[in-house]
């Protein structure tokens, strides 16, 4: 973090605590609204699906339509996609430590300097970064045109 040289000691020493203070605060609710989010994008795309297949499964005449079967199909894809998630997120969170590990070690060894560590750092965080929003509202839009497929033809019935 950048000192400003018109801010005494004190003061400055205070915004840096009060920086890493906020940082983790925000941080924390971040990892809580993105865990939260998840798991209601499994829920709501799990229970769509168990809804549907009990629906299909009940009564005899939906098992001949084909809006039932398009309704469990983008079910499952919203599932789908929260399971491709946590893969991703596995295999990015791995990558992030093994990366780290290495070139720490190879700043330890005076191969890199610490600016190029933390650069390359970076650039894995930043690394398909936009790949969880994509799969997350992908999911959401899923499971949001089942239940309007749903709802439209259950108003045709």
């Amino acid at each position: 973090m950048r000192k400003h040289t018109d801010v005494d000691q004190e003061i400055e020493t205070r915004r840096t605590n009060y920086y890493t203070e906020r940082f983790w605060q925000l941080n924390s609710l971040v990892i809580s609204s993105s865990e939260k989010a998840w798991n209601y994008l499994l829920t709501v795309n799990g229970g769509g699906c168990i809804a549907t297949l009990t629906l299909i499964g009940a009564i005899s005449d939906y098992r001949k339509l084909s809006w039932p079967y398009w309704v469990l199909g983008l079910f499952v894809s919203g599932l789908t996609l929260v399971g491709v998630f946590h893969a991703y997120w596995a295999h990015k969170t791995n990558n992030l430590l093994e990366g780290w590990k290495s070139d720490t070690s190879s700043y330890w060894q005076r191969k890199i300097t610490w600016d190029e560590n933390t650069r390359r750092d970076q650039c894995r965080v930043d690394e398909w970064s936009m790949l969880p929003w994509i799969l997350g509202w992908l999911s959401f839009t899923c499971f949001l045109v089942a239940v309007f497929v749903a709802v439209y033809n259950f108003k045709l019935i």
